[in-house]
């Protein structure tokens, strides 16, 4: 039921988040490629020394990220309730990346260097209110978003990150542009009881978009193969949901609803928009259990269906768009609190993934995961705790047609942590076990050396081995 979290009384609340800076710079164990057995041959083939070395050692990069945020509440939810948020972030990326090594320069190699500046800001208001509809108790939200993002992007041709006089078979850079990005929203819910075992709600969200790019490469700017221009486009995005309680400790619910994704906008301006906010589909239907205090079970079954899909490019170091794809599965979790100093919990998600549109393979999507889990075992002591953590991921086809294979995981982590007045501390172990496991992985052809052959293979950067962290945060 639509119940009031907030006092009856109206007050008003500001706050303002510390600036927030978080530069990195790395020189990571870069991309191995692998073979379909996993076994080394040639780069692996032929290849590091080790798992963390790298066939290319000066792949890496560095990034900043500077944000600072702003905050007002006022009023209560019964007689209207205000919160107000604005804020201001500054990225910065420079990126080195050599994903097919020597398949398209044998004589330079292949990295590529991608660069992006960017400044994003924007604000959101949101209302909400109790009130009754045909005298059922209901929570109405309403609101605004704008956001909007200044970007500065290239894509350079590289060798030993020295930028190099061309883009492969174009001259350098491969594209560099400004670009601003604009998007005003606005949406509304309502959140109804008619009765104690039943509760809807119902929402309507509207987006509009503007893309405005300029073409900064001299050799493209004034010519037909432009990146620049401009476009625009709306959508509409209706939801319904419904929680029926046929008894205390029994929830069933369904929903269904209209979203979004956007593409590159320099792909949504080449296209005058059409596709540049890729329209989804999805539905969910299940069931939440406590058959006992400190018990729960959920089990939930869903459906997404994607007008267009986000593939993986080597050539442009980054995504596209591609088909219309849809997803089916499964999502089941639990939790049990046996006594109050320890907590016990486990998720598991099943899915299938496929093209709308069959290639002759089946629909299959590369890289989709089949199956994902995690769970773990918490000790507490008042505000400090002991956690067991376990996270996998299973094996899943590397590309369309399922000849090659991106391994799973299986990671298990430590955390403890300890709070005394306004600091807390907290000390982590990342795969305690020290397991070989690969982080990203994606399927390219590449060439490990100027004379090698070209081979379809899955490069993976290696996830992480044994690492300890310590963090030290306070409140105030």
């Amino acid at each position: 039921m639509a119940t009031s979290a907030s006092p009856s009384t109206r007050t008003a609340r500001a706050g303002t988040s510390p600036v927030r800076s978080r530069p990195s710079r790395w020189r990571p164990g870069g991309s191995i490629a692998s073979t379909p057995s996993t076994r080394p041959r040639g780069a692996r083939r032929r290849g590091p020394a080790s798992r963390f070395d790298a066939i290319d050692p000066t792949e890496g990069g560095a990034s900043s990220r500077t944000s600072l945020g702003f905050s007002y509440d006022l009023g209560d939810a019964e007689k209207g309730h205000w919160s107000l948020l604005a804020y201001l972030v500054d990225y910065r990326l420079r990126l080195y990346s050599n994903f097919t090594l020597f398949a398209r320069d044998t004589t330079n190699g292949d990295q590529i260097e991608q660069t992006d500046d960017r400044r994003l800001y924007g604000t959101s208001a949101t209302y909400r209110r109790l009130h009754t509809v045909l005298g059922a108790p209901a929570l109405i939200t309403a609101g605004a978003q704008v956001r909007a993002d200044d970007v500065t992007a290239s894509l350079w041709h590289d060798s030993a990150r020295m930028r190099l006089s061309d883009c492969f078979e174009n001259m350098n850079p491969c594209n560099h542009t400004s670009g601003a990005i604009r998007n005003l929203a606005a949406y509304a819910e309502e959140d109804v009881s008619p009765t104690s075992w039943l509760q809807l709600t119902g929402g309507l969200r509207i987006d509009e978009f503007v893309w405005d790019i300029e073409d900064l490469d001299p050799e493209t700017a004034l010519t037909p193969m432009t990146t620049g221009g401009t476009a625009q486009r709306a959508i509409v995005s209706p939801k319904l949901s419904a929680i029926v309680r046929p008894m205390e400790r029994v929830d069933l619910f369904a929903n269904a609803g209209f979203g979004f994704h956007s593409n590159d906008a320099r792909s949504a301006v080449s296209t005058g928009g059409r596709g540049s906010v890729a329209r989804a589909f999805g539905a969910e239907t299940g069931a939440r259990l406590r058959p006992v205090d400190g018990m729960e079970a959920a089990a939930a079954f869903w459906y997404l269906h994607l007008d267009s899909e986000q593939v993986w490019s080597g050539d442009n170091g980054g995504t596209e768009p591609s088909d219309a794809t849809r997803r089916f599965g499964a999502d089941l979790s639990a939790s049990w609190t046996p006594m109050p100093w320890l907590a016990v919990d486990a998720n598991i998600a099943l899915a299938r993934s496929e093209l709308v549109a069959n290639r002759g393979n089946g629909g299959a999507l590369a890289l989709a995961p089949r199956l994902t889990g995690g769970g773990g075992v918490t000790a507490l002591h008042g505000p400090s705790f002991v956690s067991l953590r376990a996270r996998g991921i299973g094996d899943r086809p590397a590309n369309d047609d399922g000849s090659l294979t991106a391994d799973g995981y299986l990671i298990f982590d430590l955390v403890a942590s300890h709070k005394i007045g306004m600091f807390e501390t907290t000390f982590t172990l990342l795969n305690l076990l020290d397991s070989e496991w690969r982080e990203a992985q994606f399927a390219d052809e590449s060439r490990v050396s100027p004379t090698a052959e070209l081979v379809e293979d899955v490069h993976f950067t290696p996830g992480a081995p044994l690492t300890a962290l310590l963090t030290v945060g306070s409140t105030f």
